[in-house]
């Protein structure tokens, strides 16, 4: 009785722990896959965003940059390319709305409005979406390294997922900024 108590158990919570392994790293799949079809929305609205303003501002500059940053994304082939070309895209954007300030018929068109308004939304949503997905990262990198269920972790190949190192610098900057004040 005792010999199939001791062969049961371990077979249980390695049962248990591999269904808790594969629980976590769906839960970062889905949040990945919602941060792609965010990247996606808002690159859909660049090319639009990009010809409506070329009838207004002359800084190519700024909008031969987005336009690369946007193609960079679409090219990257891996999660930390694409969304280091995401955070430079989104200070190129920012930079762009911040020349749009000097170009008073630029700031009332209504449709640029609406594609700056829609971009800005995708942009929140972005950012819930990288802090989820870091939390779960986290927690699932902690599990994974986790005696005993870092062996299950080793036999089932679950690998670790990178973390958006960018996310975890600005928010230590921030806490900074907020303990220099």
């Amino acid at each position: 009785m005792k010999i199939l108590i001791i062969i049961i158990l371990p077979v249980i919570y390695t049962y248990n722990t591999r269904k808790k392994l594969k629980k976590r790293q769906n839960k970062v799949k889905e949040v990945w896959i919602k941060i792609e079809s965010l990247l996606k929305t808002r690159n859909d609205v660049i090319p639009e965003l990009l010809e409506l303003t070329e009838k207004y501002v002359v800084d190519d500059k700024t909008l031969v940059n987005i336009n690369d940053r946007r193609n960079n994304i679409l090219s990257s082939k891996n999660r930390k390319d694409k969304m280091a070309n995401s955070n430079k895209l989104t200070n190129e954007l920012g930079q762009l709305f911040a020349i749009a300030e000097n170009y008073e018929d630029l700031k009332a068109n209504s449709e640029f409005l609406d594609l700056q308004n829609k971009i800005h939304d995708t942009e929140d949503q972005l950012n819930k979406s990288k802090k989820k997905y870091n939390s779960l990262v986290l927690d699932y990198k902690k599990k994974i390294n986790v005696f005993p269920s870092k062996i299950v972790a080793y036999i089932f190949k679950f690998k670790p997922v990178e973390i958006f190192e960018e996310e975890i610098e600005k928010h230590k900057n921030k806490d900074l900024e907020i303990e220099d004040s």
